[in-house]
């Protein structure tokens, strides 16, 4: 079963473009080093030249890996960061929608009241605005529960979150003393 995360866009993608930083830095780096390699590799006469360049491949290998690795994560960071932006695009969609549901229940609920003659039943012509107010009114009521709702799962995503994250730096915190990474 997998869990869901949550991570600040901004801070996601502050990280991304210090991972690509650092992924140029050392991709130079590491040319520098190529030619300087292929420098030596020219001049170098000596037996012992036969004995550094196995080590020197195998140094070139696990750094081709360490390339590898690091651009498949800096992927999964861009593709979780546009994730996430595609969750807040569509939250965002939310509350224009709720409004012209709460327009559509409130015209509704006047037409209800009006129909089922909830309104005065003397010869007074029917206000259509305190009708429609009387309306709003009673349709504020019933939403008054689902926004308390909502904002009380707001609250327990962020307490979540928090707990999540403090997880994690405790973690670190005793990778770091016992010099060892975090059980996963």
């Amino acid at each position: 079963m997998s869990r869901q995360t949550s991570f600040e866009i901004e801070d996601a993608e502050d990280f991304l473009n210090q991972l690509q930083e650092f992924q140029k830095s050392l991709e130079q780096e590491w040319r520098e080093v190529l030619n300087q390699w292929d420098n030596l590799r020219s001049t170098w006469q000596d037996d012992q030249y036969y004995q550094f360049e196995p080590l020197f491949e195998d140094l070139s290998a696990t750094y081709r890996r360490a390339e590898e690795d690091l651009e498949q994560n800096i992927a999964v960071i861009d593709r979780q960061i546009k994730i996430a932006e595609t969750l807040v695009e569509r939250r965002q969609l939310i509350p224009p929608i709720l409004n012209r549901l709460f327009t559509t229940v409130v015209a509704g609920a006047g037409i209800v009241s009006s129909v089922m003659g909830l309104h005065k039943q003397d010869s007074t012509p029917i206000d259509s605005n305190n009708s429609t107010q009387a309306s709003i009114k009673a349709v504020k009521e019933v939403y008054k529960p689902i926004a308390e709702y909502g904002k009380l799962q707001k609250e327990k995503e962020k307490e979540r979150v928090k707990k999540e994250q403090n997880a994690a730096m405790e973690a670190r915190n005793r990778s770091n003393i016992s010099g060892s990474p975090p059980n996963s």
